[in-house]
């Protein structure tokens, strides 16, 4: 979980299933698929809550959707300045806080 007081930023490692042909008697019935796995920015304004950012985990999708692969699973983020870092166990991903885009990454 990260706090980002000065910009009033919350973020976290986000790995979204949804689920598909469900019945309500049995929840988990239908069948899983994955949404998103990533990290989400989440701004904190006025006492609400809203979707700053989306960052996706998954280097084989472009948004984020669709694939999974558990070595791209950000597991943490940080920020130094106007920088978003996200950690995974395959990378290092820098994110500029103005508006989200990729700055650049560490494979290792």
């Amino acid at each position: 979980f990260l706090y980002y007081p000065e910009k009033k930023l919350i973020g976290f490692p986000a790995t979204i299933y949804t689920t598909k042909g469900a019945s309500s008697a049995d929840p988990w019935s239908g069948e899983r698929e994955l949404t998103f796995s990533g990290y989400l920015v989440v701004k904190v304004e006025d006492g609400r809550f809203a979707v700053a950012g989306s960052l996706p985990g998954d280097e084989t999708s472009e948004d984020g959707f669709e694939r999974f692969d558990y070595d791209t699973v950000i597991e943490r983020g940080l920020y130094i300045g106007d920088t978003l870092y996200t950690v995974s166990s395959a990378k290092l991903t820098a994110w500029s806080l103005d508006d989200y885009s990729k700055i650049g990454e560490l494979q290792y």
